[in-house]
C-alpha cells in the first residue's frame, strides 16, 4: 500500500485562539462559553477558506477520551481537524506538499488577521510548519503528555 502523508500541525499552548474551549465545574458556563467559541471557530474557518481559496466543508464533531474534534474536508482533497479544548491543537492532512504549503501559508495568514499583532501571536505563527515525517505527527500520547505539563 502507498502511503504518503504530509501534514500541517500546531498546537496552542499560549492560548491565543478565541476558540479554545477550556472546562469548569459551572456546566452553565461552560455552554456560554462553547457556544462562544463556536462562533469564532465558525468566523476562523470562514476567513481561513477565504485565503485558501477553496471550499472547506464540516464533516461533523467528535467527542473521544473527553476531547472534541471538528473536522473539516477540504474541497480538492485533505481533511482538517480542530481539537478545541485547552490547548487547541489543529492538524491539516495532505498527499501532495504544494496543497499543504499553500494551506500553511493560508493558515499563517488567516491567524494574523483573527489575532492581530503581537509576540505571542508572531511567535505562534513562526512555529507552523509543514511536515511529512511521522515523529512530527501530533499523536494523542503527545497531546495528552503536553497537557498534563500544563495542567501542572
Amino acid at each position: 500500500m502507498d502511503n504518503k502523508h504530509i501534514f500541517v500541525a500546531t498546537i496552542d499552548v499560549g492560548e491565543v485562539l478565541p476558540f479554545s474551549v477550556s472546562r469548569s465545574e459551572d456546566v452553565a458556563k461552560d455552554l456560554e462559553h462553547q457556544k462562544a467559541a463556536r462562533e469564532e471557530l465558525e468566523r476562523f474557518v470562514t476567513v481561513l477558506k477565504q485565503k485558501f481559496g477553496e471550499g472547506i466543508w464540516h464533516m461533523g464533531m467528535d467527542v473521544i477520551d473527553n476531547k472534541t474534534y471538528e473536522r473539516f474536508i477540504f474541497e480538492h482533497g485533505g481533511f482538517f481537524e480542530v481539537m478545541v479544548e485547552s490547548p487547541l491543537a489543529m492538524n491539516a492532512h495532505f498527499v501532495h506538499r504544494d496543497r499543504a504549503d499553500r494551506f500553511c501559508d493560508a493558515l499563517k495568514n488567516t491567524l494574523k488577521e483573527i489575532l492581530g499583532d503581537s509576540p505571542m501571536t508572531d511567535m505562534f505563527i513562526q512555529s507552523i510548519e509543514v511536515h511529512e515525517e511521522d515523529e512530527h505527527q501530533m499523536t494523542y500520547q503527545k497531546y495528552d503528555r503536553m497537557k498534563e505539563i500544563r495542567n501542572s
